[in-house]
């Protein structure tokens, strides 16, 4: 019996220290805007430990805009709009030394659509996704978006094929698409097509690894990001 209680006070102990690897501030993000523009919100994170701390992290969509895209900067670098957690990979470890503190960055870009996002900002330990060192709320309200994408509705179901793909993609239909551009996931853009109709885009020169692919329309504006993983 006292082994048992005693494996049960070891388990929670875990759970409690693992929980207690992170804090951040303030406790409940919000940002707002009442012009249609990107919305950024800062946190600080922060190991109030006396060990290293190694972490990841995932943005969670709870209740949000389909059309809203996200960014995050983190200790290390800011991603392109799209990514929505770390990239694998060990350079994209952010590592917090004891008393170590970093601000993150979120943004959510509304492309001209109002509403109200309900996120998690989840940071997990880098060698083990289900350990959970933080989960941080976000809410966002952005207003008075007056301008409207035409097609918004029409493109919502586009997709890329094949995905992965080793040398090039399709979409599955064009509509309203006459540009599509793709972009590491730093944000830099590393080809640009014009749609065509049935096209096909080489990829092929580019290294391994996840893309995001932006649909613009005639007017330049975004359609739509998708994402894009090339072996």
């Amino acid at each position: 019996m006292q082994r048992t209680l005693l494996s049960i006070l070891l388990i929670l102990g875990a759970f409690w220290a693992l929980d207690a690897q992170i804090d951040f501030t303030p406790a409940e993000p919000m940002g707002a805007s009442d012009a249609c523009e990107v919305v950024q919100v800062d946190m600080d994170i922060s190991n109030p430990t006396a060990d290293q701390v190694r972490l990841m992290w995932r943005i969670d969509r709870i209740d949000v805009p389909e059309e809203w895209e996200l960014q995050l900067c983190d200790a290390i670098t800011c991603y392109a709009y799209g990514v929505e957690r770390t990239p694998d990979g060990e350079t994209r470890i952010n590592v917090f030394d004891p008393s170590q503190a970093y601000t993150f960055m979120f943004k959510a870009k509304p492309n001209s659509v109002n509403g109200v996002g309900d996120f998690d900002l989840v940071l997990f330990d880098a060698e083990n996704e289900s350990n959970v060192f933080a989960t941080i709320p976000i809410v966002v309200t952005i207003s008075n978006c007056t301008s409207s994408i035409d097609g918004i509705e029409d493109v919502s179901d586009i997709g890329i094929y094949p995905n992965p793909t080793t040398e090039s993609f399709k979409l599955t239909e064009q509509t309203n698409v006459d540009r599509i551009s793709v972009y590491n996931i730093i944000g830099k853009e590393v080809v640009s097509f014009s749609a065509t109709a049935n096209g096909s885009y080489d990829v092929s020169n580019l290294e391994n690894g996840m893309f995001l692919v932006r649909l613009f329309d005639q007017r330049g504006e975004t359609l739509k990001v998708l994402r894009l993983s090339k072996r």
